[in-house]
């Protein structure tokens, strides 16, 4: 399952199954609670002869009924049902036990409505202090904490609550937590990973960090497996040493040898020569510096893919040169006569997203800078942040209208509501139309002269901006001259050149948006390599040279991720995780301050 861009849905549905899993299995419900199967809801029953039955008893028993039957219609996916009983319980008058279910109970609610503050409020409730929790109730106590936890993208306190709860498992029930730990832990970045690693009391969580830690260096996968081992070594009594999260147990048997010969199959003529040339250099700055570190490298061929009308009768003849790993196509139309194949037998990481990617062969892998990820993760961003209501400002053009689609659908279908639409249509000024836009009460004119203060409609906490830069340039100060600085403005990489511009990018000032970690780090943050390329090609190209060296590590990589999908690498072009197939990005956030990008933790709230 992938949770990038932090994808909250998606995350909202694995809790529900997990839930539901604890619910049935090792800690099923909290063990204070009797089970009185005659006081159950059937899944027929209605809510209101739940209600009247209810209303024969009193006290205690009725309590009592009123909470055993909202867990049942909890269990049976009947949250509003639920909900419904657990207001018609009296809390004032519930026993230390019962007290305990109501606060379990209440916490559930909210990870259903996937408000994982809420649910935390509960979790934290005093009488988990004030009472003597039996296993099942400590065991159910992390795990509600720790998925309260990942709904706010807080992984490090989530995987706190893992270690525990791991502490407390065996068999098979410890291994799910273990990689549950460290999936968490590999959705931590390295600064969080350091401090908590600073902050950690206990020997337990300390071995946990070190080991995220250590294998953050992905230059290699044999490096990394002799780090693990290092590690084993430095820890032989911790739990993870004996019992390794699925990820590591695959990382020590998968294979780790290089293809001895590896092709680019890019279009080197014609109209994305120029994108071909950037992704090549990437792809050999990586050669290079790996070569460079004393570690094998392939032999690398390069084929115009212009120059194959049919790219099947390439592949035949790159089989018949030795080839084993083929990078590229980068035209959707190449990548689909290879997705149309029913076999390849070469491994192919095309360079592309098909729109279509149900029905890939085996062996055909799919990596694209799409715009689609960038607009979900800005989603997920704003929906992190608390925000619940956007206006969407796009340009008109088809990538746009694709990052708007993407963010209508993923932002909906976390719960937000969109109250307005508006093409951006490439006018001079901005400043009447988002007047207009803002539902402002006055002009800024009438509010000068009355020495008053306009008031812009209050039906939206966000905009989400999608446009190149020299639009977004002039969008942001109109929006902030007709009284919407304090409305926070979300955006795609797109309006960012690529390249530091303070002079003209003043105008983007405090808005959020997706940015590669390479651009994020500027110039004096790469390498030699990455800072000649840099500062001799044009910004709308950097991107595609990211990618490239980004290629280069994933066709290392990929014989770790084709076993364990929830692997991530952490590259030049965002966090890489594989799905079906398809290469998912994750990027930085960053906030435009004084004309230049600063990155921000995309794990705590935004101002």
């Amino acid at each position: 399952m992938i949770v990038s861009s932090c994808n909250l849905r998606s995350l909202a549905l694995c809790l529900a199954t997990s839930a539901s899993i604890l619910l049935a299995g090792c800690v099923s419900n909290s063990g204070t609670q009797p089970q009185k199967a005659t006081q159950r809801a059937s899944s027929q029953q209605s809510i209101g002869s739940i209600v009247a039955r209810s209303q024969a008893k009193s006290g205690e028993d009725r309590n009592e009924f009123l909470l055993l039957n909202a867990e049942q219609l909890l269990d049976q996916a009947r949250p509003g049902d639920a909900s419904t009983l657990t207001d018609m319980v009296d809390e004032r008058s519930l026993d230390a036990d019962l007290k305990l279910e109501y606060a379990f109970l209440r916490a559930k609610l909210e990870l259903s409505r996937q408000d994982g503050n809420q649910a935390l409020f509960w979790l934290h409730d005093p009488i988990f202090q004030q009472s003597q929790l039996s296993s099942v109730d400590e065991q159910l106590l992390h795990q509600l904490r720790a998925q309260a936890f990942e709904l706010n993208l807080d992984y490090i306190h989530a995987a706190k609550e893992r270690i525990q709860l791991s502490s407390l498992l065996d068999g098979n029930q410890k291994q799910t937590q273990h990689d549950l730990i460290w999936q968490d832990l590999q959705r931590s970045n390295t600064s969080q990973l350091n401090q908590a690693k600073g902050d950690a009391l206990d020997s337990l969580t300390q071995g946990w960090l070190e080991l995220a830690l250590i294998m953050r260096n992905q230059s290699d996968l044999a490096q990394q497996t002799s780090n693990l081992m290092d590690w084993k070594r430095a820890w032989p009594s911790h739990p993870a040493s004996y019992l390794l999260p699925g990820e590591l147990a695959a990382l020590t048997d998968t294979n780790t040898e290089l293809p001895p010969k590896v092709a680019l199959v890019l279009p080197m003529s014609g109209q994305l020569a120029n994108v071909s040339q950037a992704i090549q250099q990437g792809f050999m700055t990586s050669y290079y510096q790996r070569q460079q570190s004393g570690l094998n490298t392939p032999e690398v061929v390069v084929k115009d893919s212009e120059s194959y009308p049919n790219l099947l009768s390439l592949y035949q003849d790159l089989k018949n040169q030795g080839v084993e790993f083929v990078i590229g196509p980068l035209r959707k139309e190449q990548l689909q006569q290879l997705a149309s194949s029913n076999h390849l037998d070469i491994d192919t990481l095309g360079l592309n997203v098909l729109d279509n990617t149900s029905y890939l062969p085996d062996n055909l892998f799919e990596y694209g800078l799409t715009i689609e990820d960038e607009a979900r993760q800005a989603a997920n961003q704003a929906w992190q942040d608390g925000k619940r209501s956007a206006m969407l400002l796009t340009e008109p053009s088809e990538w746009a209208q694709r990052a708007a689609s993407a963010f209508r659908q993923e932002w909906q279908s976390l719960g937000g509501s969109i109250q307005d639409e508006f093409s951006l249509d490439g006018r001079d000024s901005y400043v009447d139309v988002s007047a207009q836009w803002l539902r402002l009460n006055m002009t800024a004119s009438q509010a000068k002269a009355s020495n008053g203060s306009a008031r812009h409609r209050q039906d939206i906490d966000m905009i989400f901006l999608v446009s190149k830069p020299q639009t977004a340039r002039q969008v942001v100060p109109a929006l902030s001259f007709n009284f919407a600085s304090d409305i926070p403005i979300y955006a795609t990489s797109q309006i960012y050149t690529g390249k530091p511009d303070p002079q003209h990018d003043q105008d983007l000032n405090g808005v959020y948006f997706t940015i590669m970690p390479m651009l994020l780090k500027g110039v004096s943050g790469n390498s030699a390599q990455v800072q000649d390329f840099w500062q001799q090609s044009a910004g709308n190209v950097l991107g595609f040279y990211a990618m490239g060296m980004d290629a280069f590590e994933l066709m290392l990589r990929m014989p770790l991720m084709k076993e364990h999908q929830s692997s991530r690498f952490y590259g030049q072009t965002g966090i890489l995780e594989m799905e079906d197939g398809v290469i998912h990005r994750q990027l930085s956030i960053a906030r435009m301050r004084d004309g230049a990008p600063y990155p921000i933790l995309t794990n705590q709230p935004q101002d």
